[in-house]
Order: C-alpha cells, then sequence, then structure tokens
C-alpha cells in the first residue's frame, strides 16, 4: 500500500571556454613580446587571425595569415603560423573528447545532460510487444535518482517516527505525559495498541510521508522544470524543441508512427485500466494460490502485513475504517504512483529498455513496502500491473485507478471474511 527554475549548462560551458581563449591568448602575446622586445606592436589584423584560429575558424586562415604586416621578420611569421594553424585541429579534438567524456559522465552525475539522445532512436515499434512505447527523455543523470529514491526511502521511515509522537501528543492531556522516560515509553506503547489512535496514526503517518516525499521530489525535478514532453501528464512539461530531444534524430515516419500509437492507447486509458485491473486479480489470485501451496501466507514471515493493518483499523469502529479508506484507497495511490510510475520508471529507462523498467520499478514498489514475503510478492503483481498501464498510456490517472481499486478491493474482502 515539482516546481519550476530552468537551468543552463551551456552558459557556463561557454563562459570557461572564452576565458580559456581570452587565457591562451595572453600567453601567446606574453611570449612573443619576451621573444622580440624590437619587434612593433601587433597589428589588429594579426589580433583578428589569431582569435579566428582560437575559434576554430579554419576557412580564410590563408588568407587571413597574409595579412599579416611587412614589417614582422619571414621566420617569426612562418613560426607563428604553423604554430596557430595546429590550434583549430588541438581544439577540436579536444572538444569532441570532452563531449564524448561528459555525455558518459552525465549518466552518473548531478549534472544536466546538455546533450541527451533520442529516445526514439533505439525504440522499434515493430518488435514492442508490450506496447510500452519508447523510453522518456531523462535529463538528470543516476546519482541525483539514487539520491532521490534514497530520500523518498528515508521520509517513509520519518514519517513513521514522527507520526505516532504528534499524534500521541494530539490525544494526551499535557498533565497526562509522564515524564519518567519509562513510563512514557509504555503509555506510547499503550497508545499505539489502541485501535482508535492507531487508525489516527496510520493516516498522519501517510500525510507525513505525502509532505516530505513531494518536497524532495520538487527539490531533485524542479531545477529540470519545465519538463521534456510526457513527464507527469505533461502538467510541467513543454513541447519546446529545444527542451525535447525526442524525435530530434528520427525520420518523420517513426515519429508519427510512435505518436500515433501512443495517442490511441492515451485515448483508451479507461480500456487499457480496466484490462490492468483485471490483470491484477488475476495475477495476484494466482500468487496467493501459490503461497498458500506452498505454505506461505502474506506478512507471516517477515516485516509487517497489510492484513493485520486493516484488521486493526476494523476494530476501531467506522473512523477507522474511515481513516482506512482515505489512506490506502484515495492518498496512497496518488502518492505512490506519482513517485514509483511518475518518477521512477521513467528515469530507469535512461539504462534500460521501457518494457525492463516495468519490470524492475515493480520489484523496487513491492521491497520499499517492507511487508511479508507473501505481500511482497502480491505487490510486485501490482506493480506489474500498474506500470504496463502507465507505459503503455502514459496517464498516471490510469495507474492510480488500478492501485486504487486493487487496494479498495482487498479492504472489501476482509470486510466480507469478518462479518
Amino acid at each position: 500500500m515539482a516546481t519550476t527554475r530552468a537551468v543552463s549548462r551551456s552558459a557556463p560551458v561557454a563562459g570557461r571556454a572564452k576565458s580559456a581563449r581570452r587565457g591562451s591568448s595572453a600567453r601567446r602575446a606574453g611570449t612573443a613580446r619576451g621573444g622580440r622586445d624590437d619587434a612593433k606592436t601587433m597589428t589588429s589584423s594579426e589580433t583578428m587571425m589569431n582569435l579566428d584560429a582560437l575559434l576554430g575558424v579554419e576557412e580564410g586562415t590563408e588568407e587571413t595569415m597574409g595579412r599579416t604586416t611587412v614589417d614582422a621578420s619571414s621566420s617569426s611569421s612562418s613560426s607563428s603560423s604553423s604554430s596557430v594553424a595546429s590550434v583549430p585541429e588541438r581544439n577540436s579534438t579536444e572538444r569532441n573528447s570532452n563531449s564524448n567524456s561528459n555525455s558518459t559522465a552525465a549518466l552518473w552525475t548531478l549534472e544536466d545532460v546538455v546533450e541527451r539522445p533520442d529516445p526514439l532512436a533505439t525504440h522499434d515499434p515493430e518488435r514492442d510487444w508490450l506496447g510500452a512505447g519508447p523510453r522518456w527523455d531523462v535529463k538528470w543523470g543516476g546519482v541525483r535518482f539514487v539520491l532521490t529514491m534514497l530520500a523518498v526511502d528515508a521520509s517513509f521511515y520519518l514519517a513513521g517516527f514522527f507520526a505516532p509522537v504528534y499524534t500521541y501528543v494530539g490525544t494526551r492531556a499535557e498533565e497526562m505525559i509522564p515524564s519518567d522516560p519509562v513510563l512514557l515509553q509504555a503509555d506510547l506503547q499503550r497508545a499505539y495498541d489502541d485501535p482508535v489512535i492507531f487508525s489516527h496514526i496510520f493516516l498522519n503517518a501517510e500525510v507525513t510521508q505525502i509532505v516530505l516525499g513531494l518536497l524532495i521530489l520538487g527539490l531533485s525535478v524542479g531545477p529540470f522544470a519545465p519538463l521534456p514532453t510526457g513527464w507527469f501528464n505533461d502538467i510541467f512539461s513543454s513541447d519546446d524543441p529545444k527542451r525535447n530531444a525526442t524525435g530530434r534524430e528520427s525520420q518523420q515516419w517513426k515519429r508519427d508512427a510512435v505518436k500515433r500509437a501512443q495517442a490511441e492507447r492515451s485515448a483508451a486509458s479507461g480500456r487499457e485500466a480496466s484490462r490492468a485491473i483485471a490483470g491484477t486479480f488475476l495475477g495476484v489470485t494466482l500468487v496467493t494460490w501459490a503461497l498458500y501451496v506452498a505454505g506461505v501466507r502474506g506478512g507471516e514471515n517477515s516485516g509487517s502485513s497489510s492484513v493485520e493493518i486493516i484488521d486493526k483499523a476494523f476494530s476501531a469502529g467506522p473512523q477507522g475504517i474511515v481513516n482506512l479508506i482515505v489512506t490506502t484507497v484515495v492518498l496512497a495511490p496518488i502518492y505512490e504512483e506519482v513517485i514509483f510510475r511518475g518518477y521512477m520508471l521513467p528515469t530507469l529507462t535512461k539504462f534500460m529498455p521501457t518494457t525492463a523498467a516495468v519490470g524492475a520499478s515493480a520489484v523496487i514498489f513491492a521491497l520499499i513496502h517492507e511487508h511479508g514475503i507473501g505481500d511482497t510478492v502480491q505487490l510486485i503483481a501490482v506493480g506489474l500491473a500498474t506500470g504496463i498501464v502507465y507505459a503503455r498510456t502514459r496517464n498516471l490517472g490510469a495507474s492510480i485507478a488500478v492501485h486504487a481499486t486493487f487496494n479498495a478491493a482487498v479492504i472489501a474482502l476482509f470486510a466480507l471474511w469478518v462479518s
């Protein structure tokens, strides 16, 4: 169970290049003056020649060099011409080397990826048996992604720590809170074991988790806004070609074919979600049957069990059931789909095909819940269904519907069982 502030890396790079050119020019000029004290001051035409060479302008080099003043010695002119002529070649090689190096390093750095590959370049619609579509255009690197997900995971623990504390304080008068640490710990445990208070803790923990998680996501993704198309239902996206790498290097027929297929699946989001819901229940049923046959039932071997949480909420009466429904059917599906399908799955396509990213995101989604073995396997099935429907439709509403329906069905089945 982000915000806008565009970052441009090209300006700092250009600034460094200009500084390097000015520094190189100054050094060369100083050497020339030291070697020829009796030479006249460099003319404006010579200055333009050197600047052209430093900027990599090879055309017209010989013509420009012809404008060298007559009073310069022939040997100095020859030496200077040879030296200057080699600069464009060196600079071009260095730029190409730096570009390749930066493109590779950008995968695992915090830096914005200035030159991103076209996701359509490696996409073959005829071999896309799942209909998952092309990869996303990802602007951030792997380190930023890993740190973001670790921070989101840490927010689960923080919410689990603080929610019981401020819920407890809210249910106790100041004079009723023990000052002795041992007595306080015992009273906290009694509050946690109380079904009514626990239902409030459950809801407060989810709200705290959402606030922290969205703050983390905003800080991570915000500097790259507006995002390329396809992210978060295009709420923060721009279709400006300068901000999108998708289709930049692909032929028109391929761009049209992918766009048409994507539009058709997106328009049929309701039908896609219905299929995913049916697939989810079928998959969970088969998994649950296999677990019972193997003697492994959800939540009994390790971690917490969703059944135990539902049981405790039902024990709290109507208020507990309301808190449970708001948490698991409304808040959790929206938040978790934004994080796991809206952010994690697309980012994973930077390093693997979309179909593989669907599987990887489902496994991470299940493990991060830290439930028992049975629940974890069932959550993998849910993660696969929501990941497939999101990749096919690029519509978070469809994956949220699948997630919410599954959680609601689990609660309904439990209600039928206890009745």
